[in-house]
């Protein structure tokens, strides 16, 4: 698990910095009612690489876990981030999680295929949950750094792929992107589910992205992500999307090229996705 040991230090060493100065007055402020502040977030991904560390390290020596779901926010509640010292904070999580990316680089091969299972969710294996870990990081790091692009990778044409999602009626939230060293790549995305177009939205883009016929499917998977509904709440505010490549020669360049072919155009009028008669 070497690489994902690598993209937790990564993501470390780039946003402790960026962490380091933001201003505190931004900090403290839900973005609405029942919303956590950015100091909470920072409370939640510490609680995140803590329990993580225990799952990691206790499947390991097991060979398998059972192990208990925890109820974010009473944990974020309970330990006071909100009126904690973000100079505190923000050390605390850096040291956490370059000691859980040791614990991860250090898991043997065959450790990666333990079962691991967590409150009531369905089991899971090890090394798809430490997987899952960064992509859990970097969603809450876009939330903390809006106006960075976490997990930003190098392929060819990824920006206009980005700008022409924020185009699609009902998508104006890009949450990360990255990449893994064999060249796979994801973006991952909010859908506003309020938006009268949210679901030929999301229609639209599964019949291109998933199966747009047997001769031309593409490489892709676009599919929604979800924690578990019963620790955080409903669709509406926990929801996202992704799309999964798994194939490098085909660069985000391309995908933007097949949905710009493919999808109503001009994609961002209204009219042009209402159905014809």
């Amino acid at each position: 698990m070497q690489p994902v040991a690598d993209v937790i230090r990564e993501r470390v060493a780039e946003l402790v910095p960026q962490l380091s100065v933001i201003d505190p007055e931004s900090l403290v402020h839900p973005p609405a009612p029942g919303k956590w502040s950015k100091q909470e977030v920072l409370g939640h991904l510490i609680d995140s690489a803590a329990n993580n560390h225990q799952r990691v390290v206790r499947a390991r020596i097991d060979g398998e876990l059972r192990f208990p779901a925890y109820q974010q926010n009473a944990w974020v509640a309970s330990q006071g981030y909100g009126d904690a010292d973000w100079r505190e904070l923000v050390p605390l999580w850096a040291a956490l999680n370059r000691h859980l990316a040791r614990a991860i680089e250090l898991l043997p091969e065959n450790a990666l295929s333990s079962v691991v299972r967590i409150g009531d969710s369905e089991p899971v294996t090890l090394g798809w949950m430490v997987e899952d870990y960064v992509r859990h990081l970097d969603h809450h790091l876009a939330q903390i750094l809006p106006e960075v692009q976490v997990g930003r990778i190098s392929a060819p044409g990824f920006d206009q792929l980005r700008d022409f999602l924020t185009r699609i009626p009902g998508i104006d939230t890009i949450l990360g992107h990255g990449t893994a060293p064999e060249g796979s790549w994801w973006i991952k995305f909010i859908i506003d589910l309020e938006h009268p177009l949210a679901w030929n939205v999301v229609q639209e883009l599964a019949h291109v992205l998933n199966l747009l016929s047997l001769q031309e499917r593409l490489p892709t998977v676009f599919k929604p992500l979800s924690p578990p509904p019963y620790i955080n709440g409903g669709p509406v505010d926990y929801l996202s999307w992704v799309i999964d490549c798994d194939d490098p020669s085909c660069t985000p360049e391309a995908i933007t090229g097949w949905l710009e072919s493919r999808l109503p155009d001009p994609v961002d009028e209204l009219e042009a996705w209402e159905p014809e008669e």
